[in-house]
């Protein structure tokens, strides 16, 4: 079967993500997870609520899968390591009322604007016109929610130079990562000089499915959701 250059290209980007502990997604300068939490009982939220724990991950081929409950809703922790001074991101969320711009909340588009993650570490929720955010459910809350297949991800880092200052750590967000992680040298990283943007985004698509299809897709354990397993404190990944 003849390969077009865009499978060859999907391959070549999922390869660039990797799955830390089972349950982060991980660039060279980008750490991804999906934090659980009870399914609200009205469709939206105010803000994302404590996590209780963050849901197993597993890159299937040129996409990664996660499984969520019919009970259980998701906000999505994202952390950028040191080396990167700065790290663009954009997301599509696929939902039932079409795909969603994870930021604004109206009709995705390939024009879609870029984020710096250090003015938001974790998307809450699918923006809502009247405030708050739609609860990202696999099985939407209410009538009016919509529900959300899967995420598409784009991401471009720009790696910090030599004499720009080191960014403020302060608190620690509930999905950080270890602080041994993020020393680590990394090749990929070495090989930018600093200042330089990476060049093609890395891409990588998740798709949400039942407990079920991801124990019989990747052969691997699914635990429900704990009550008592509430944030308390302590970092998450």
């Amino acid at each position: 079967m003849l390969q077009t250059f865009e499978d060859i290209a999907d391959r070549m980007m999922a390869a660039s993500w990797k799955i830390l502990d089972n349950r982060i997604l991980a660039s060279s300068f980008l750490r991804i997870s999906f934090q659980r939490y009870p399914k609200p009982r009205r469709s939206y939220i105010e803000n994302a609520p404590a996590s209780h724990g963050a849901l197993p991950i597993s890159l299937m081929g040129a996409e990664a899968v996660v499984p969520i409950a019919d009970d259980e809703a998701v906000w999505i922790g994202l952390m950028t390591r040191p080396e990167a001074a700065r790290v663009l991101f954009r997301a599509g969320l696929e939902t039932n009322s079409g795909t969603l711009d994870a930021t604004t909340g109206f009709a995705w588009s390939t024009r879609a604007k870029w984020f710096d993650i250090r003015s938001m570490s974790a998307l809450q929720g699918i923006p809502r016109t009247g405030g708050g955010f739609w609860a990202i459910t696999r099985v939407e809350a209410t009538g009016d929610a919509p529900s959300t297949s899967g995420i598409r991800l784009e991401a471009r880092c720009m790696f910090r130079g030599s004499g720009e200052p080191q960014p403020s750590p302060g608190p620690l967000p509930q999905h950080s990562f270890e602080p041994s992680e993020s020393g680590r040298a990394n090749s990929s990283e070495a090989s930018h000089r600093p200042g330089q943007l990476s060049g093609r985004a890395l891409t990588m698509r998740i798709a949400f499915v039942s407990p079920a299809t991801f124990q019989t897709m990747t052969s691997r354990s699914w635990e429900p959701l704990d009550q008592r397993a509430v944030y308390g404190g302590w970092r998450l990944p």
